[in-house]
Order: structure tokens, then C-alpha cells, then sequence
């Protein structure tokens, strides 16, 4: 799978993919929408007191080499579409949070 089919493949999943390199991506996770309308919450607020709509789920980088058993992402190992530079932080997580509610 060639990287813009595989942006394409992320866009169609809900995924807002973010960067000045489009390494990163983001998906508002279900017990957010759940939690936004009173339908519950997930561990990490009942056990740790991180509230739901404050939860963000991302990645900095879509790409990967290794295979993980649950992983999301696709491996290629034909080739490593990993970027030679990669974004700021900073940049990442400010993007990130608008790609969130952009998605909203």
C-alpha cells in the first residue's frame, strides 16, 4: 500500500492526519463521544480521574517497521515511508488538538 492510499485508508477511518510531514494522526476515541453524551466513561476516568473529553488519541507517527500483534497500523515491508525529518513536538501536539475538534 503506497503512503496516499494508506492516508486515503485513515481519512475513510476518521482519522485526521496532521503535520507538515503528515507523519501524525489522531481519532476521537468512542468514550469520548459516550462521555459528551452521558453514556458513560471509560477505565481511565473511573479509575484514574482523567476525564473522557479530555482525552486526546493520537500518534506521532502512522508508520511503522515492526508488527505487532494488535497494532492499527499498516506494515509495509517492502518499504519505509517514514519521513527523513520529522515536525516539532510543539507542532504535533498543537495540531493534534485541532485536528480533535476539527473532528467534532
Amino acid at each position: 500500500m503506497d503512503e496516499k492510499d494508506y492516508v486515503k485508508l485513515l481519512k475513510k477511518q476518521h482519522y485526521a492526519v496532521f503535520g507538515e510531514r503528515s507523519h501524525a494522526a489522531a481519532k476521537p476515541c468512542t468514550w469520548l463521544k459516550k462521555s459528551l453524551k452521558n453514556q458513560g466513561v471509560c477505565y481511565k476516568q473511573a479509575f484514574y480521574g482523567i476525564q473522557c473529553h479530555r482525552c486526546l488519541q493520537m500518534s506521532p507517527n502512522i508508520y511503522c517497521n515492526q508488527r505487532c500483534v494488535f497494532c492499527w497500523r499498516v506494515f509495509d515491508p517492502n518499504g519505509d515511508p517514514t519521513p527523513v525529518a520529522w515536525d516539532e513536538p510543539k507542532q504535533l501536539a498543537d495540531e493534534s488538538f485541532a485536528a480533535q475538534v476539527k473532528l467534532f
